[in-house]
């Protein structure tokens, strides 16, 4: 067996100094390689990017002036463009389904109904003083109701989209449950638009302007809510006479006497708005805006 004849000690001095010069150059080479390469350079910088703004699909923008123009640019443009296709195709479903026939033949029943009750009087109400039209769940835009035909017999107002959280349609097609209102008292009335149909105040005071409006949900022959059955009136002394504040009760015997009778009625328009929905749901869009 070999032993030394005596301890040697080395000085741990230089392995400290070899140690601390060892970090920066790794620091250096590792630096120098991330951004001489060219993917890893691109890796960072999609990094960067995804840390600024946001990006969806193949979409990318960030949150500033300019990328905000962009956006609204390339939604709106191709959202506009689809209503207009969506539109040509319910107004020809209309017709093949003839749903404004139905409308104006369910109001023409509503006014005959109104005469056997006498209400306002012994004729009882004129077409000429109503305006109907019909709603339908809408296959664009989710928690929307698109009106489907031109208000009957006066026209215009087809083509337009309402929340489901507006108004008197709104509140109809949420809660399942027919609803009527009758105007007078403006400032009261806007009151009660405002805090019970959800309307802004300038909405508000537009509808309390008119003197009656009452909705009734649309039922299918299988009982499936289709839409809503819109009727309202520019002058309340239209559909009634003002008789010791009871209004309100006249005009519910009113609706309530008119869907009883008329069941049928309501029940062919519901089919035919079912029919224009179905026909056009495959195709439709179905866009999310609210969560």
């Amino acid at each position: 067996l070999f032993w030394p004849s005596k301890l040697v000690y080395v000085d741990d001095s230089m392995i400290k100094l070899i140690g601390a010069l060892a970090w920066p150059v790794v620091i250096i080479s590792v630096a120098s390689f991330l951004f001489l390469s060219d993917g890893i350079r691109k890796s960072l910088s999609d990094l960067v990017k995804r840390v600024e703004g946001v990006k969806a699909g193949e979409y990318e923008f960030k949150f500033s002036q300019a990328d905000a123009r962009r956006l609204k640019r390339d939604v709106e443009n191709p959202l506009n463009e689809f209503s207009a296709g969506a539109q040509v195709a319910y107004e020809q479903a209309v017709v093949r389904h003839r749903v404004k026939e139905l409308v104006t033949s369910a109001l023409a029943k509503f006014c005959a109904t109104s005469a056997t009750l006498s209400m306002p009087n012994a004729g009882g109400i004129q077409m000429n003083g109503l305006r109907a039209t019909v709603h339908v769940k809408d296959v664009v835009v989710q928690q929307s109701l698109y009106q489907l035909v031109d208000y009957v017999p006066g026209g215009g107002g087809s083509g337009r989209r309402f929340s489901t959280r507006f108004g008197a349609i709104g509140l109809t097609w949420r809660s399942e449950i027919d609803q009527f209102w009758t105007g007078g008292n403006q400032s009261a009335e806007s009151t009660e638009l405002i805090a019970k149909w959800g309307m802004t105040a300038k909405e508000a005071a537009e509808s309390a302007k008119r003197g009656f409006a009452a909705c009734f949900l649309l039922r299918d022959s299988a009982g499936i809510s289709s839409g809503v059955f819109y009727i309202d009136a520019a002058d309340l002394n239209s559909v009634t006479v003002k008789r010791n504040g009871k209004e309100d009760e006249e005009v519910k015997k009113l609706l309530d006497t008119f869907k009883a009778n008329e069941n049928a009625t309501l029940v062919a328009l519901a089919d035919a708005v079912s029919a224009v929905y179905h026909e056009l749901e495959k195709s439709g869009a179905d866009i999310k805006i609210y969560g």
